[in-house]
This record gives structure tokens, sequence and C-alpha cells, in this order.
């Protein structure tokens, strides 16, 4: 084997080492996690779409469509946005993954914004992530609902009364 082809053999095995490395369940849903906890912080409620679920739902009556309309309601009342997740945990089952993490926040913005994070800041019970990976593209994860049993999302909601 001549040195051309042996140098061409290690790169290719380096590729596709780094393919699978870079392609494992578990990387790709840290990605995502990592990638939605930038996306609340930028305050892009557009891409938050993105990562969710055509199905998602969660328990305060929330679908993508009405989920990403009131974030970009509430992104408003927010200047900055630093979220800090401390007692992470992942668990990946199949198709299926939850992430819990009780989740820290600083932000910068309106009294509401304040009223948020006094709010989030002051849980004990982690949140919890529930993520499905899609079929399509079997890297791809998707947010189907996310929870926190002590959280009162329902005084932060929009409403006529002039919440977010």
């Amino acid at each position: 084997m001549t040195r051309t082809r042996l140098a061409a053999a290690l790169l290719v095995l380096v590729f596709v080492s780094a393919a699978f490395w870079h392609l494992q369940p578990e990387r790709r849903l840290r990605r995502t996690w990592d990638k939605l906890v930038a996306v609340v912080e930028a305050r892009h409620a557009r891409a938050l779409g993105t990562l969710l679920a055509e199905d998602y739902a969660d328990r305060w009556g929330y679908r993508k469509g009405t989920l990403v309309q009131d974030a970009r309601l509430a992104f408003y009342h927010f200047d900055s946005i630093a979220i800090r997740a401390e007692q992470e945990e992942v668990r990946i089952e199949g198709d299926r993954a939850t992430i819990t993490a009780i989740l820290r926040v600083e932000v910068r913005g309106s009294g509401r914004a304040q009223e948020a994070r006094v709010a989030t800041n002051a849980l004990f019970s982690p949140f919890t992530f529930e993520w499905r990976r899609a079929k399509s593209f079997p890297w791809s994860w998707k947010l189907v609902s996310f929870d926190q049993p002590e959280f009162d999302l329902a005084r932060f909601r929009r409403s006529a009364a002039g919440g977010f």
C-alpha cells in the first residue's frame, strides 16, 4: 500500500469516526438542548418554533403555534436572559428522551421580566423537557412537552388584562 493510499484510508477512518461520534443520540440531544437554551436567551421566538414538535402540548394548554406566539410577546419584556441549568439529568430510551434540570435565570427588562425571574428562581423542583427523535432525520430531536409542577405559568399568560 502506498503512502498516499494509507493517508487516504486514515483520513476516511478519521472522518467516519468523527461522524459516528458527532451523530450519537445523546450528543445530538445535548446540542439541541443547548440550542433551546440559546434560542430563549436570544429571545428568538421563530427559532423556538423550529425546535418544537408539530404535536407539542403541555399542561398549560399550549400547542406549538400558541407557544411561539406567546413567546414572541413575552420576549418583548426582556432586554436580556441568561439561563443556568443545575442538576441536569438526561435519559434516552429509544426515540424518546427526557432532560430534567433546575433552571436559574438572570434577566434585565420590565417589571414582568423581574417577576418571571423571581418566580423561576424560587422553584425547587426541576423542569422536565420531553423530546422525541424525528423519524425523517434520526439525528434531529424535537421538544414535545415541558413541565414544572410548581410553576404557575397561568399568571404570565397573554390576556386582555395585560399578561405577556
